[in-house]
Parts: C-alpha cells; sequence; structure tokens
C-alpha cells in the first residue's frame, strides 16, 4: 500500500495482524496481502460482508439451475470417494457447507454413510425434500462429536471464512485418527487470476478469505494435518477466451440476475463437456493440467490431508 491511510476495518482472517502490505483491486472488491504472514484477505471484510449475500439460496431460479445434478460432476465424486475407500477402513463422510447436496447424495447411493451440514435453511430445505441427508447444523454444535468420521470434506468452503483457520482445526476435531480431510478452494496465484485481472469472479463480497498454495499448506498444517497431495488444476473456459480476444467483462453484481450470475459457470459446463466427449480433447486437457498442477497454475486447489494417528 502506498502512501499514509487509515487502518482497515478487518485483519487478515489467516492470522489476525493488521498490517496489509499490498492491495490487488478487483471489479468486485480488492484483496489484501497481510505483511505478516503472507495470507490474502478481501479488504474491510467486516464492513461489506452480509449474510444477504447468499439470500440467493433461496431463489427458485437458482434451484432450479443448481439442483440439475451435473453428471459429470457425479462422474469425479464416485472416483473422488472410491479414493478415499483406498485410503480409510470406513465408510462415513461428513460434507461441510454442503449446499444442495449433491456429493452428499452421490455418497449416499454409493453406499456411503453421508451426511451434509449447511447453514442456509433454503438449501437444507431443498436436500430434505429430495431425501438428502442434511441439517442445518454449526460446526461447532456439541451434537458433532469429535472422532467420529471417516472423511470429511470442504468444497469450495474456506474462503467463505473470516478465520478458516479455526473452522479447519473444528474439522480435524471430527475426523476420526488416520481419517482424511479433503479442501477445495480458489486459487488466487491461478493463471485464472493472472489473465483475467479484475475481472476474476473468485475475488467478490462472498469471498473473505483467499489461498494460495503456500497459504493453504500452511493452514492445513496448523490445523494439524499432514498434506498428503495438494495440487492446482484446470482453467476457465472465461480465461481461455480472453487469451484469444473473445471474452465479455462478468456483469455487476448489483444488477445481475441468477440466469446472468450463473452464466459464465454454464459456459463452463458446455466446454467441459465438449472436452469428456473428445479422446483428443481429453487427453490436451490432462497435459495442460500437469502443466499447471507443476507450476501451482490451475484455477482450484485440491488437497487431501490425513489427521495423524
Amino acid at each position: 500500500m502506498h502512501g499514509t491511510q487509515s487502518p482497515i476495518a478487518a485483519p487478515c482472517t489467516h492470522c489476525g495482524a493488521n498490517t496489509p502490505s499490498k492491495r490487488l483491486e478487483g471489479a468486485r472488491g480488492a484483496v489484501l496481502t497481510c505483511g505478516a504472514c503472507g495470507g490474502r484477505y478481501l479488504a474491510d471484510w467486516g464492513q461489506s460482508y452480509s449474510e444477504a449475500l447468499y439470500d440467493y439460496y433461496g431463489d427458485p431460479e437458482w434451484l432450479a439451475l443448481a439442483s440439475a445434478y451435473d453428471p459429470l460432476t457425479e462422474q469425479r465424486y464416485v472416483a473422488l470417494l472410491d479414493a478415499f475407500a483406498r485410503r480409510v477402513p470406513g465408510r462415513s463422510v461428513l460434507d461441510v457447507g454442503c449446499g444442495v447436496g449433491h456429493f452428499v447424495h452421490t455418497a449416499s447411493q454409493r453406499g456411503w454413510n453421508a451426511r451434509g451440514i449447511e447453514l442456509s435453511s433454503a438449501a437444507v430445505n431443498f436436500c430434505q425434500s429430495h431425501g438428502v441427508p442434511v441439517t442445518q447444523t454449526d460446526l461447532f454444535s456439541a451434537e458433532l462429536e469429535a472422532n467420529s468420521w471417516d472423511v470429511c470434506t470442504l468444497f469450495e468452503v474456506l474462503e467463505h471464512l473470516p478465520e478458516p483457520q479455526a473452522f479447519l482445526a473444528r474439522t480435524v476435531e471430527l475426523t476420526r485418527p488416520g481419517g482424511l480431510v479433503y479442501v477445495t478452494v480458489p486459487n488466487i496465484a491461478s493463471l485464472d487470476a493472472r489473465v483475467q485481472g479484475r475481472d476474476w469472479t473468485a475475488i467478490n463480497p462472498e469471498h473473505l478469505s483467499y489461498f494460495t498454495p503456500q497459504t493453504l499448506g500452511r493452514l492445513l498444517r496448523g490445523a494439524g494435518l499432514k498434506p498428503l497431495d495438494m495440487t492446482s488444476r484446470n482453467v476457465s473456459g472465461m480465461t481461455l477466451r480472453k487469451l484469444v480476444g473473445r471474452s465479455a467483462p462478468p456483469p455487476a453484481l448489483e444488477t445481475a440476475s441468477v440466469a446472468e450470475a450463473l452464466a459464465p459457470y454454464h459456459a463452463d459446463q458446455r466446454l467441459r463437456a465438449r472436452i469428456e466427449g473428445s479422446p483428443v480433447l481429453r487427453a490436451a486437457k490432462a497435459t495442460v493440467n500437469g502443466v499447471l498442477g507443476a507450476f501451482g497454475l490451475g484455477s482450484a486447489l485440491v488437497a487431501l490431508s490425513v489427521k495423524p494417528t
């Protein structure tokens, strides 16, 4: 940061310090880098964050779009569950912040003792109306017993939190010794972030904490986990289109309809389906993911860790 500025309203979500050293401007917010720990976090998150940001969970249009479980995602979940099964003897899994319950549904269908917890009443009502075992339960509730789950998953959850370290430590507490914790978060060091710049949609008021491979690894170890595998993967269609000069900026967050806000996601899903339908494109994707993973440039950080016995 340059010159003299008044202190920011909120401290670093990673370590609690109030010593920002850099500022990255996005179209929907700004991200600060902590001078003490290197963690990145939404500027003034204490003032900009609001529960109303999650009102879309109650929007019938959003639920209709989100609840159409994607078959390619289903395949990925099945492969992931099979990978878990090779590492743990039991078949219990807790999905933390499970949204509309796609992973919980898949795990249940595959014979796992699966449960999801979610704070959005609209999402929970949707899951329960479709027979998906999801409850509106706070992670820190005494109802959840320590050392109870073979696997705990957090799909794109930690970035929404003002204290990801404490949240992850509680997840570890719920996991059995020798059990697994699986985490995915957006990668602020990704090719997506570098190419899209201000238009990178992961910078927004919903996301309070931001991660690089280094800061995510530190978070995992700080919570008492032993990382088994961490990689980054994928590049968004928006980045590919921008690289060839065919991109358009995302719609303004304040005025976008649900359909407009989800349009980039659905465009990526169509591209993904096209790739998966072609052996040549699948091979190309595997090569690209290998390169992205080697340099930590994938759009998503994916980490599998074990709780020591």
